[in-house]
């Protein structure tokens, strides 16, 4: 698809769920020099003012009444098991079937935030990289992505002669190990509100 191609191209509903923010947008096209898709109608709605994601795809679908999505990707805050989302730090839950019925898609992905992440690692800016730790760069060795928001997220990208993959995990609920005394201490205040101390 050429960089003009934008007539022939069927906008694709793009989001970013989690637990503070409900980020929507719409890619109208692929540059190929540049190897970047085009993103417009970038819209961003504080995921407390609704009670599901139904209602908050509907508030953003008003703001754009000249288009009518039938492709989407959805990248959320939590698991994806068996065609049934839910949304760790929201307590949303739905049926990705459903979903997709309720808004008359073609077709719909929904994966985990960090997924989503992670795909896209390859394709950053790598001038916008900060080292961390010296060493030796290998272009093709794995890329292991996690970051703090609302919750604790991460996922990895495993790359092979042959192919990629993507690992999601939940590892922000994972237990918090403490490695001092101070935060054995910490672990235990925080104990008299958490039955469970995640990361």
């Amino acid at each position: 698809m050429s960089q003009n191609s934008s007539a022939q191209f069927n906008p694709i509903l793009v989001a970013d769920i989690g637990g503070t923010n409900a980020r929507f947008a719409l890619i109208t096209d692929f540059n190929e020099q540049t190897n970047q898709f085009v993103i417009e109608h970038i819209n961003i709605f504080p995921s407390a003012n609704f009670g599901s994601l139904e209602s908050a795809l509907e508030q953003y679908l008003t703001t754009i009444p000249h288009v009518t999505p039938t492709h989407a990707c959805l990248a959320v805050a939590g698991p994806i098991k068996a065609g049934q989302v839910h949304l760790t730090n929201l307590g949303w839950h739905f049926s990705v079937s459903e979903f997709k019925a309720h808004f008359n898609l073609t077709q719909l992905e929904v994966i985990n935030d960090f997924a989503a992440f992670a795909y896209a690692a390859p394709y950053l800016d790598s001038t916008q990289n900060i080292t961390i730790k010296p060493g030796q760069a290998d272009a093709n060795a794995n890329i292991g992505v996690m970051g703090p928001g609302t919750g604790f997220g991460a996922a990895c990208l495993v790359r092979t002669a042959q192919s990629t993959a993507v690992l999601s995990s939940e590892g922000g609920h994972m237990s918090l190990a403490p490695v001092n005394e101070l935060d054995a201490l910490l672990i235990n205040e925080l104990r008299k509100e958490h039955p469970h101390v995640s990361i």
